[in-house]
């Protein structure tokens, strides 16, 4: 004959009442993530693009294009600019093209990858060059930002040319960009970086601006 050890089960109950406290716990904290999510996504997406509409400004003259840079903007998948995709902003202005903003990453930043747009006129020349993100050492490699220093505005007017290609390296290596104070793989990685954009742009400005003018051509057919 078998008999019910009052001891094991109240100790099955504990861990059954347990269970089901925890589980009822848990699908609390899930709804209360979803909600939070629910409400507070098209917060982080509208900050999110007003800081984009910011970068673009700080690189691209409001009176240079009348066209919206979002719109025309393309993916791109190329060596050059990142491992991963890349956009591509094209600017017109009275239909003709006056330049672009090319977002690039500088994957060898001293903490890892700096992303940051570089926006040219139409001949390639640098109107601005903004760090958009990176994880950077604070108080020695944060100076590439420009709320921190003007390093970066030593690229305006800049281009291929000016300076001549070879010269495109920080002062250490023989270039003519400033590195600084205490960092060099730091500045390093992003004239790399702001090189390949320019060398990008020039081999494929023109490829670029066709394809949005079949783009806009195939819209206009559809309409």
């Amino acid at each position: 004959m078998s008999s019910i050890n009052p001891k094991n089960s109240s100790i099955k109950q504990a861990i059954i009442l347990a269970a089901a406290m925890l589980a009822v716990f848990c699908l609390i904290a899930s709804m209360m993530i979803a909600v939070t999510h629910h409400k507070t996504a098209p917060i982080i997406e509208k900050n999110q693009h007003e800081f984009l509409m910011q970068s673009l400004a700080a690189v691209m003259p409001i009176n240079s294009y009348d066209n919206d840079l979002i719109t025309d903007s393309y993916t791109v998948n190329h060596s050059l600019l990142s491992t991963e995709d890349a956009v591509v902003y094209l600017a017109f202005q009275n239909s003709k093209p006056t330049g672009a903003i090319i977002s690039a990453v500088a994957a060898n930043g001293y903490n890892g990858k700096i992303k940051l747009i570089v926006g040219v006129n139409y001949a390639g020349e640098i109107y601005g060059v903004r760090v958009v993100e990176h994880k950077e050492t604070p108080g020695l490699g944060d100076p590439i930002e420009i709320k921190r220093s003007n390093w970066i505005e030593q690229f305006s007017d800049k281009s291929l040319a000016q300076p001549e290609i070879q010269n495109w390296a920080v002062k250490k290596d023989g270039g003519q960009f400033d590195q600084l104070t205490g960092a060099t793989i730091t500045p390093r990685a992003v004239v790399a970086a702001v090189k390949n954009a320019l060398v990008f742009y020039q081999d494929q400005r023109d490829m670029l601006f066709n394809l949005a003018d079949e783009n806009k051509t195939v819209a206009q057919n559809n309409e």
